[in-house]
């Protein structure tokens, strides 16, 4: 049976497993599904529709799955999909989606959101990443797997963060940031030490480094660079250069680059 504290609001509408806690003061609204393992910290507030997976720490005074704050929002149905094993620390704020964005949020497994930080309606953040103490997350934001975002950093709407990404602490993001990039100042370069954390063998960042080159130093149009980006990933079929030509192959990018050369 789910240990529930006496003073917590529980909808009798909800599936709670019953290995889950919920602490005291908490509120868990109409439609809101827990895994097993949850556990929902004191006065901390869960708002209809929410789905949680298994192993999910909810600490004190969350505020998870509310209205998103958009003037567009008129009340629809819409979600915030939570996968397995996130932490969520103290006053993080996660807004469900809009119908406009496709009606969901969307939190995949292992991340970790620290203090103060907020993930805007429409968001899709991947596994295993970490955003931290108060940065802000606009809405229709995609952030890529194992992505650090840096305390107090603002990351416009419909920006899209690449896989192994670093943004530095108080960073303003407007642009869309390639996989394995390392963001800071306004300067872009390969993120490695994230790379080698993550068990990139020399030979992978050297090529990788090549490629930034290319794209940030040789003075081409963006199309021009994607093009022999994609040409050395097909002959050297490494995870990095396959997941930097994908991203330079998304449609409307607006890549974080230079002005001179496209």
């Amino acid at each position: 049976m789910a240990k529930i504290a006496e003073d917590a609001s529980v909808s009798e509408n909800c599936e709670i497993a019953e290995s889950v806690a919920v602490g005291k003061g908490a509120i868990i609204e109409g439609g809101v599904a827990l895994g097993e393992n949850c556990e929902i910290g004191a006065y901390a507030y869960l708002w209809e529709g929410a789905r949680f997976g298994k192993n999910n720490r909810v600490f004190p005074f969350c505020s998870l799955g509310g209205e998103p704050q958009d003037k567009k929002y008129q009340g629809e149905k819409t979600s915030l999909i939570v996968g397995e094993g996130n932490t969520f620390r103290e006053y993080c704020f996660v807004n469900r989606g809009t119908k406009g964005g496709g009606g969901e949020t969307k939190i995949g497994n292992g991340n970790l959101l620290m203090a103060y930080s907020h993930i805007a309606h429409d968001c899709i953040v991947g596994d295993d990443t970490v955003v931290a103490n108060a940065a802000q997350i606009a809405g229709h934001v995609a952030i890529g797997d194992c992505a650090i975002i840096g305390g107090g950093a603002l990351v416009q709407q419909f920006s899209r963060i690449g896989e192994g990404a670093m943004i530095g602490g108080g960073e303003k993001i407007r642009q869309d940031i390639p996989p394995f990039s390392r963001c800071a100042g306004g300067v872009v370069g390969i993120n490695g030490v994230g790379l080698k954390r993550s068990g990139a063998s020399e030979e992978e960042i050297k090529l990788l480094r090549r490629a930034f080159r290319v794209l940030y130093r040789g003075g081409l149009p963006l199309a021009e660079a994607a093009k022999q980006i994609k040409t050395m990933a097909a002959e050297n079929k490494t995870k990095q250069l396959s997941a930097l030509s994908a991203f330079l192959s998304l449609p409307d990018l607006n890549l974080i680059r230079p002005a001179r050369g496209g």
